[in-house]
Order: C-alpha cells, then sequence, then structure tokens
C-alpha cells in the first residue's frame, strides 16, 4: 500500500469537517482518504495547511494530478518525508503516481 500525505492550503481543509471529534473516512473507488484535518490558523494568516492519507488497496496505479477548492483561489501541493530523522516538506508536482497493492496472501 502506498500513502501520500498531502499539505494542501486551510481553504481546502475548511471544506471538510476536520476539527470535530469523530474520525472521518471517505471512498474513492480503490482509494481511502483518511483523516483530513486542519491546524486554526490567525485571522491575518495568508496560507494555512491542511493534511491527509490517501491509501490505495488497488492493483493498478492512481495518479494525483490537480486539487481545487470552492474556498480559496489557488490549492498546493507538498511532499512530507522523514530525511535522518527530520520532517522535510518540499514542493512537489501533482503528477504522483502510486504503485500497485501488493497481492494479499
Amino acid at each position: 500500500m502506498i500513502r501520500l500525505c498531502l499539505a494542501l492550503t486551510v481553504a481546502l481543509a475548511l471544506a471538510v469537517p476536520a476539527l470535530s471529534a469523530a474520525s472521518h473516512e471517505y471512498k474513492l473507488g480503490a482509494l481511502d482518504i483518511v483523516e483530513p484535518w486542519a491546524c486554526a490558523t490567525s485571522s491575518t494568516a495568508q496560507t494555512g495547511g491542511g493534511f491527509l492519507v490517501i491509501t490505495s488497496k488497488s492493483t493498478s496505479p492512481h495518479r494525483l494530478i490537480s486539487a481545487k477548492s470552492p474556498a480559496a483561489d489557488k490549492v498546493e501541493n507538498h511532499e512530507m518525508k522523514m530525511d535522518r530523522n527530520v520532517m522535510r516538506i518540499a514542493n512537489s508536482t501533482w503528477a504522483w503516481t502510486s504503485r500497485p497493492a501488493p497481492p494479499s496472501s
């Protein structure tokens, strides 16, 4: 299984009930979108961050090519990776492709 973690603008995250106490999961075909959430920002903040994990149970690759929100002019994609015990956040292209899930035994 491939887990992709995307940082989105706070506007996209606000479109999801991320601050609720209940756990949220969404499905789109073979994709699971798990626990989207966002950090609160000040009223003067120009940007914010939202997070979610996308898991694919498919044997076919999937590609994330874009995202949009009715609450924002712009949605950006950033990739988070551990690098020598330090979390790094880097700009990423939209063209992420998941690898097929391994066959279940």
